[in-house]
């Protein structure tokens, strides 16, 4: 199964996301596969607040801040993809350090390549539940690079809406199904 889990910031989705896999799972093996880059502290109290909500509930831990496809034959049965906009930022966004100089490349075009990612994972375990944002609704005009990167995520999120068989809109910790290919599966 393919389930996508979309909201806005704190509105549950983490949690839902991880409720979701635990119970697909039926017990089996779970990998928590983590594309956040830890290297800020708020970047850190997030992960230690992800990773302490997890303590003692089954997930093996994989960290892979880009190129997920390489990780595809260390994964269990059962994955948890946390998250796709930060994942999608690791790629377009190439951090590099020449001499005194910092800066970053900007790969525009990813979007396919994160999907076929994706899609190789998904054939590769049982159940994927992949956690995203909803950083379309603001009605806010951004620079060019901000709205590449929106429109890469926003193609990136539709492709695997399309693909999956469940869909959830988190808002203030309520689930909406949006999509349900699997009747009569309720989380909460």
């Amino acid at each position: 199964m393919l389930a996508l889990v979309c909201g806005g910031a704190s509105s549950g989705k983490s949690e839902y996301a991880e409720n979701l896999i635990m119970k697909l799972s039926g017990g089996d093996e779970m990998t928590y596969l983590a594309t956040m880059e830890s290297r800020s502290d708020a970047a850190k109290n997030r992960i230690a607040d992800h990773e302490k909500r997890r303590e003692g509930r089954g997930f093996s831990l994989i960290e892979c801040e880009k190129n997920i496809s390489c990780v595809r034959d260390n994964l269990k049965k059962n994955v948890l993809l946390e998250c796709l906009p930060t994942l999608v930022s690791n790629e377009m966004f190439v951090g590099i350090e020449e001499g005194e100089g910092k800066g970053f490349i900007f790969n525009a075009n990813i979007s396919d390549r994160i999907f076929g990612d994706i899609i190789a994972l998904k054939d590769r375990c049982e159940n994927l539940v992949i956690v995203t944002n909803d950083v379309f609704s603001d009605g806010c005009i951004y620079d060019d690079m901000t709205e590449a990167y929106r429109q890469q995520l926003g193609e990136l999120s539709c492709n695997i809406a399309e693909k999956a068989d469940m869909v959830v809109y988190m808002t203030c910790g309520i689930p909406e199904v949006i999509k349900n290919e699997i009747l009569d599966f309720h989380i909460f």
